[in-house]
């Protein structure tokens, strides 16, 4: 029995879901009007805040068994309505839901993810209620209601005529059924109960013959359908720049202001969100993993950051200058991965402020980006966003920690690193090796244009044989050598009409290659056998000493048999002098050679 502070009237609602009590003086009130009570509450105390007031109102209300836990930190946070209404009357649902949590109960950040599990499991439920009179998960599950089900699972997920709404929906109440059956059957072990086991067996057998064909073979094409000739977009380099400088200033003024003591809470909540965005965008990390960082994290970190002496000799003094100036920290990274954390000089000198000023605010939580008076870590999506529009960028929308990854793997991707190298970036990232390679490289459609399209014209123009032993990177075409296909086209129609009727006096491009040993260097060949004039090459002999100054800068390139890209020649340039004066190409077609010269020894 509830006695509430006020009598409803006639007309309103008399359930008891509706009204709850004051954290200060007990009464009960109801959800809506709780408060406004709060606000002039005697027993209220100054120093407690008034939000959350109908959150805090059910701590206080009776906990049935022993899930207090999960209750306090997923049910009651979760909105009131319909579907969290009948959510708590279903026992395998929250079976279910306190096994999840229970798993996840470490990381705060996914109680979201289990609320949503839930309602998703209880919209179902809904459905088959009010269509089939289905009352209960447990019924749903039954093997003799399968077809219900599927009908069921196709109105929430909005199947239509070859079209689904939301196709993850149904994905994911797939697999939240089997992990429900799953609780099913272990109970039926536990209390012995044959049949019970036997029909969640026969459920699960159901669901691993014919889901894959009624349900998630659509919504699976409809997934892949939705990303066809979708349009890819990575941050433009201009705009990273810009965000940067901003981020920089913004940082610098904030720090000013606190040094000064003006306007503490304000100031201090602008220099955490732009310390947030700057170790987003220069490290290109994942905007939750970087918004969770622990003071913990950060002055192990710090303190741990020792080289090794040996290692330290064999860097450049640019990289030991930057091992220096910078410090690596470890924080946990998606699936609970180790992923690293560099800061510069500004940063550190920027943290060292936060956490002086933190003490000062009463702040303790162990978390470094926390707002005074907030429990819940700065979104870090949140202020990439806010300072990408504040910066004046172009392109605001594409400066996501999504695409600053992407663009990270992209501009990478140009330099052409070695697997050993890749693997590094890799693992910097948070990801396996063959997660970069699928989905943060370059799109698809830029490579078949800039790549594929070369082989595509040399099939097609015959000059194939040319480039035999060639990557797509070393196949490179004149202005002279460039045929666009109306034009081509064109040439063709006039030499067919040209041709003499005779088959025999035809002679094909690559006959004239066959025949002719040295046909690459003294003639080249169009479609339309047309003698070109080849332009001379002047050649030039390489010294002992420049030979040797290949060998040492692009030892590990002969001895993978991989042609060096530019990077790698401009580099060897700025450290050996004997190879200033030629240009990057002649050196890459130099180390080509010595990687020819090394193969044909090795077959003789």
């Amino acid at each position: 029995m509830i006695v509430p502070k006020y009598r409803p009237r006639e007309d309103e609602q008399k359930e008891a879901k509706l009204y709850i009590p004051c954290q200060f003086c007990f009464g009960t009130y109801k959800k809506e009007d709780l408060w406004k009570h709060q606000k002039r509450c005697p027993f209220k105390s100054p120093s407690v805040s008034n939000k959350n007031a109908v959150q805090s109102g059910k701590l206080l209300l009776p906990i049935v068994g022993e899930k207090k836990e999960f209750y306090e930190k997923v049910l009651i946070k979760m909105r009131d309505d319909d579907v969290k209404s009948i959510l708590q009357t279903d026992d395998l649902i929250l079976s279910f839901g306190y096994r999840l949590f229970e798993k996840v109960g470490c990381n705060d950040h996914q109680f979201q993810y289990v609320s949503q599990r839930l309602r998703e499991l209880c919209r179902l439920l809904i459905v088959m209620k009010d269509q089939y009179g289905i009352r209960s998960l447990v019924e749903v599950i039954k093997p003799k209601n399968w077809e219900q089900l599927i009908q069921g699972i196709k109105v929430v997920a909005g199947y239509g005529n070859n079209t689904v709404n939301v196709p993850s929906l149904s994905l994911k109440i797939g697999h939240s059924l089997t992990k429900c059956a799953q609780i099913l059957r272990a109970q039926a072990l536990i209390e012995g109960n044959d049949e019970k086991l036997r029909e969640t067996d026969r459920f699960l057998q159901l669901y691993k013959d014919e889901w894959e064909y009624r349900v998630s073979s659509h919504a699976l094409s409809a997934l892949h359908g939705a990303k066809f000739n979708k349009p890819m977009y990575v941050p433009l380099a201009e705009d990273v720049i810009v965000l940067n400088k901003y981020l920089k200033q913004k940082a610098c003024s904030c720090c000013t202001l606190l040094h000064a003591k003006k306007d503490l809470a304000t100031n201090y909540s602008n220099l955490i969100e732009i310390l947030l965005a700057q170790i987003i965008l220069f490290n290109r990390r994942r905007s939750g993993e970087a918004q969770r960082i622990k003071i913990e994290d950060l002055e192990n970190g710090l303190q741990n950051n020792s080289l090794d002496e040996e290692i330290k000799k064999s860097l450049s003094s640019f990289e030991q200058e930057l091992c220096s100036t910078h410090k690596r920290i470890e924080i946990k990274g998606k699936r609970g991965r180790k992923v690293p954390v560099f800061l510069t000089d500004e940063m550190q000198k920027h943290h060292s402020t936060v956490l002086q000023i933190r003490d000062e605010l009463g702040i303790k939580s162990p978390l470094i980006f926390i707002k005074p008076q907030s429990s819940c870590p700065v979104r870090g999506s949140d202020c990439l966003r806010k300072f990408s529009k504040a910066c004046g960028a172009k392109c605001p929308e594409t400066l996501t920690s999504t695409k600053l990854r992407k663009h990270l793997a992209t501009m990478t991707q140009i330099l052409g690193l070695s697997e050993t190298n890749l693997d590094v970036l890799a693992k910097f990232m948070g990801h396996d090796i063959r997660i970069h390679r699928q989905f943060y490289r370059l799109p698809a459609n830029t490579v078949e244009l800039a790549k594929v399209t070369k082989i595509m014209h040399l099939i097609n123009t015959g000059n194939m044989s040319k480039y035999k032993g060639k990557d797509f990177d070393d196949i490179e075409f004149s202005q002279t050598d460039e045929v666009h296909e109306d034009e081509l086209d064109a040439e063709e129609e006039e030499d067919f009409c040209e041709m003499p009727a005779t088959s025999g006096q035809y002679t094909s491009e690559h006959e004239h290659f066959d025949g002719n040993e040295q046909g690459d260097e003294e003639h080249d060949y169009d479609m339309e056998n047309i003698k070109r004039k080849k332009n001379t090459v002047e050649r030039h002999v390489w010294t002992a000493e420049e030979k040797r100054a290949l060998e040492k800068q692009f030892s590990s390139f002969i001895r993978r048999n991989k042609t060096p890209g530019q990077i790698d020649c401009l580099n060897a340039q700025q450290k050996e002098p004997s190879l200033k004066k030629f240009h990057w190409s002649k050196i890459k077609f130099a180390v080509k050679n010595m990687i020819s010269s090394k193969k044909r020894k090795q077959v003789s």
